[in-house]
């Protein structure tokens, strides 16, 4: 049996998808002009405060859709008061080694993947 599952797929379509919208869109430029400069971004005539509502439903539903994959494709349950090990801290760091490129996250996950696996193992046979 294997770890592996529909979500490593799903991860990777969301990663070009988001990647497509932040290259590729008026949407896009907005939510990186404003991430950039706010000042000059509004300066500019974009409505800066729609802009970061706008990316922060994205960023729930990116959250939201990774803890359905986590819990539906590698726990299959979930308690009361469940909180994983910190997972939110981990996609904080897996961004900034990314540099916030979508395609960059797919490398820095597993990057960072490696690294806590190989963390575990380390423990078990040392």
């Amino acid at each position: 049996a294997t770890s592996v599952n529909w979500g490593i797929i799903i991860s990777i379509v969301l990663v070009f998808a988001i990647w497509f919208i932040l290259t590729k869109t008026t949407l896009g430029f907005e939510l990186r002009a404003v991430g950039h400069n706010k000042d000059a971004a509004e300066y500019a005539g974009i409505d800066v405060g729609k802009s970061i509502l706008k990316s922060m439903a994205i960023a729930g539903l990116l959250a939201g859709v990774a803890g359905a994959i986590q819990v539906m494709g590698v726990t299959h349950n979930i308690t009361v008061l469940a909180a994983q090990e910190g997972y939110g801290f981990d996609g904080i760091a897996v961004a900034l080694i990314a540099n916030s490129n979508p395609i960059g996250v797919i490398f820095s996950g597993l990057l960072f993947g490696a690294f806590k696996y190989g963390g575990i193992k380390m423990q078990s046979v040392g």
